[in-house]
């Protein structure tokens, strides 16, 4: 008995002991730490983190919602579209956006609702996949939220910031190898612009500023020519695009 207390297999046993007690010592050193630098345990942190990253994938993005102040406004200045048309609008180019990014083809994009600046931005993201050898995919988008969050309305041009709340299943793809979706909740950015003036002429759609008779500036409020008189149908809806969308959250 006398030679297992002085061979090296009971040394081996002091040594894992000394060890396990040094951990304890450490992970309570730690904990006491925690608790006065942030109130917690680390158990309690790294419940915290988990619970964190659970609601990161499950719970909604918040967004900005002014619609109470904004869409009575947008529904006078733009009867003939309203806040609904607009909001609807929002919601379904920013699912042809990301279809778009996910086929690689712009051509899921709308050219009478997409300008072109938002079609140069989705053809440089995936220009930029393509490069890298990588695909996005968008699968299952639901959204869960759309609301106006600013609104300006100028004589010759109008804005309206709408942020949408989604959720989708989400896999970077990169070569010939497999990803595993992962729900993502997200929040956009959409802006809408409307910076030109339209009218309806002999069965004809044309987009112009100018009066159709005189060539005098016209004002999109009333559809009459201060100048001549003439008159001409205002087609907002056919004029107001989605000029740009970026992630927020």
């Amino acid at each position: 008995m006398s030679d297992f207390f002085t061979g090296p297999l009971f040394i081996i046993l002091i040594v894992i002991a000394v060890i396990i007690a040094a951990v304890f010592i450490i992970k309570a050193w730690l904990n006491n730490k925690m608790r006065k630098v942030a109130g917690m345990s680390m158990g309690e942190l790294a419940g915290l983190i988990s619970q964190g990253m659970k609601e990161e994938s499950t719970v909604p993005k918040g967004i900005h919602d002014l619609s109470a102040a904004y869409a009575p406004a947008i529904n006078r200045d733009f009867p003939e579209v309203g806040y609904a048309t607009m909001a609807a609008m929002a919601q379904n180019v920013l699912i042809s956006y990301l279809e778009a990014i996910e086929s690689g083809s712009t051509s899921k994009l709308d050219k009478q609702k997409c300008a072109s600046s938002l079609f140069k931005k989705a053809e440089n993201m995936i220009i930029d996949l393509n490069s890298k050898n990588e695909k996005e995919k968008y699968d299952n988008i639901d959204v869960h939220k759309c609301a106006i969050s600013s609104y300006n309305n100028r004589q010759n041009e109008a804005t309206a910031v709408f942020e949408i709340s989604v959720g989708y299943d989400y896999s970077l793809i990169k070569g010939d190898k497999n990803s595993t979706p992962t729900k993502v909740q997200a929040a956009y950015k959409m802006i809408l612009t409307y910076n030109q003036y339209g009218h309806e002429q002999a069965n004809e759609t044309v987009y112009t500023s100018t009066c159709p008779n005189c060539g005098a500036p016209v004002d999109m409020r009333t559809g009459i020519c201060k100048y001549c008189n003439s008159s001409f149908t205002i087609i907002a809806d056919r004029l107001w695009q989605v000029t740009d969308i970026d992630r927020i959250g």
